[in-house]
């Protein structure tokens, strides 16, 4: 009986040790909208949080928001990693009307700043008659992470190791009790 129970207690460990283990943030390399390339040594000495979303999701959306309308602390940065091309994020951003600038002002957000990257190199638009259907154009980060909810969040320390990962957005409550909550500070 005692051996039975510690082979069960060893495969219960195993499993539960491993399912839990940090990993690391999976190689990559794009270029921002900057035009700098970046990839995983900007890890090096700085924490950040990798953002994974595209443009029309509601909850990537109300996230970026509440970025933007909040002091976000400065104990580390952010990276977004966007599931569209370099040139929708300058459309996005662009003060001329198009689909992008307009979902912007939609969503009431300003343009966006700081270390932004499109990971998909072409278009994938879809159009219902004349409405332009506006979702995912490509998910190469997210299939490495195995994640098919934006905004997906990964805070990453500053050896590239991933400590933590929400998927989604919380609802409710106030734009800074919702950060708090995402950036794992409650």
């Amino acid at each position: 009986m005692k051996k039975l129970t510690t082979v069960i207690l060893l495969y219960t460990f195993a499993f539960f040790g491993f399912s839990f283990k940090t990993k690391k943030f999976p190689d990559f390399e794009y270029l921002s909208i900057n035009s700098e390339k970046i990839n995983n040594s900007i890890f090096k000495n700085i924490k950040f949080v990798v953002v994974i979303g595209h443009f029309g999701c509601p909850p990537f959306m109300q996230f970026v928001k509440d970025c933007q309308d909040s002091n976000v602390d400065d104990s580390f940065q952010m990276i977004f990693i966007l599931e569209n091309t370099n040139s929708q994020i300058n459309d996005f951003n662009s003060n001329e009307v198009n689909n992008w600038s307009q979902t912007r002002k939609v969503f009431g957000l300003k343009p966006l700043d700081g270390i932004v990257i499109g990971e998909c190199s072409n278009e994938n638009l879809k159009y219902d008659g004349k409405n332009l259907i506006i979702s995912s154009q490509c998910r190469r980060i997210s299939k490495k992470l195995h994640s098919k909810s934006s905004p997906s969040m990964y805070s990453v320390n500053d050896q590239g190791l991933i400590t933590n990962k929400t998927k989604g957005y919380v609802i409710g409550l106030s734009s800074n009790e919702r950060l708090e909550i995402i950036l794992n500070r409650k």
